[in-house]
């Protein structure tokens, strides 16, 4: 990535959204374990998140280029995002994030995306 305030603004997006729905549902996502205390977990976790979508977000503009197939890509972050937040949860005794179903990656996966699209405008020049 060209732009350091671009990642960092992700990562704090991602902290922030982990953060916010391990208080708001904590009986479905949980930051934390005996190594990794709750903090600690959500900002690994949001690390670890934004450099998989950063991975997963070249890999399809690569694709889509070289295929010529136009999608919206919004639905690719949105998938790139609850892949790696499933991924990221499997690992739950390394991460410290663990959740308790995939249908909550897939929400978490799309609010994240949500918010990261919406401050996108705040980088165009």
């Amino acid at each position: 990535m060209d732009n350091p305030k671009k990642l960092l603004t992700f990562i704090i997006i991602n902290i922030v959204s982990l953060w916010g729905a391990a208080i708001l549902f904590p009986q479905h996502v949980v930051l934390g374990n005996s190594f990794l205390p709750f903090l600690l977990a959500g900002g690994l976790s949001s690390v670890l998140l934004t450099g998989f979508s950063l991975l997963a977000e070249s890999l399809m503009k690569g694709i889509l280029k070289s295929e010529n197939v136009s999608g919206p890509l919004g639905v690719y972050g949105w998938l790139s995002q609850s892949i790696g937040v499933w991924l990221i949860a499997r690992g739950a005794s390394v991460t410290g994030l663990g959740i308790s179903s995939y249908v909550v990656a897939i929400l978490l996966g799309l609010t994240l995306t949500f918010l990261q699209r919406r401050a996108k405008p705040l980088f165009r020049e």
